[in-house]
């Protein structure tokens, strides 16, 4: 395999542990907006 292949396979690889790692943190706060919310009622 050519490096620029495994680079861009890197690369790729990077951009979807970002995304999954945004995911999950968004999914984190609206839990905790639920959590809170479900505290005060």
């Amino acid at each position: 395999m050519p490096p620029a292949f495994n680079l861009s396979q890197d690369q790729t690889l990077q951009f979807d542990l970002d995304k999954i790692t945004q995911r999950i943190e968004v999914n984190f706060t609206c839990m905790k907006i639920q959590f809170s919310e479900r505290l005060r009622s």
